[in-house]
């Protein structure tokens, strides 16, 4: 999160603070008890029985916070919305779009599902979101895209990537909300 600190800058709409917040508190964490566990079913078992504040449920409620929060706001204008706080949620819906995935379920998938088609003005994915922010950047440093693969960059790391499975299936998802013109 280390390029998110470098922007001191706070947006200005109380609204997307509190989304950038929920999400980022919701996060799936690094799991380093792999380390010392070799057993398969120690990510599947973890995840079963979570520790208070990680669990699927928790994170179901911060999905519908943000979204209670989008549906408050009038004229939803991306690009106006700080960097920060709409790379943290990003972040945070790529974790939870796999509803196979032990961190997420079902529920959140479709939650995820409405939160983009807010965000995205009725869309069914980020590509035009992503398209926009890609072309009003002044430089490919500006974008949207890239603060979340700046961000998701020290998870995806060779020897770190076992530690951060969300991070893993999140990279595949923002991929996937990229048209392959964007990416040149």
């Amino acid at each position: 999160m280390a390029s998110l600190e470098r922007e001191a800058v706070e947006n200005k709409n109380p609204v997307w603070n509190e989304i950038g917040t929920i999400a980022e508190r919701s996060l799936v964490l690094e799991l380093p008890f792999l380390l010392e566990e070799k057993d398969p079913q120690t990510l599947e078992s973890f995840f079963r029985n979570p520790p208070d504040g990680i669990s699927t449920s928790g994170r179901t409620q911060s999905l519908k916070s943000i979204l209670l929060l989008l549906s408050s706001q009038n004229e939803l204008n991306y690009l106006a919305v700080d960097k920060k706080c709409m790379t943290k949620l990003m972040l945070f819906l790529s974790e939870q779009t796999d509803a196979a995935k032990s961190w997420s379920s079902t529920v959140n998938s479709k939650l995820v599902a409405q939160i983009v088609e807010k965000i995205s003005a009725g869309g069914k994915d980020l590509k035009n979101v992503l398209r926009t922010d890609l072309k009003a950047a002044v430089t490919p440093h500006k974008t949207l895209f890239y603060e979340i693969m700046v961000c998701l960059k020290t998870k995806l790391r060779r020897e770190r990537w076992k530690y951060f499975p969300a991070a893993v299936s999140g990279f595949y998802w923002i991929l996937t909300q990229m048209e392959v013109i964007s990416l040149v």
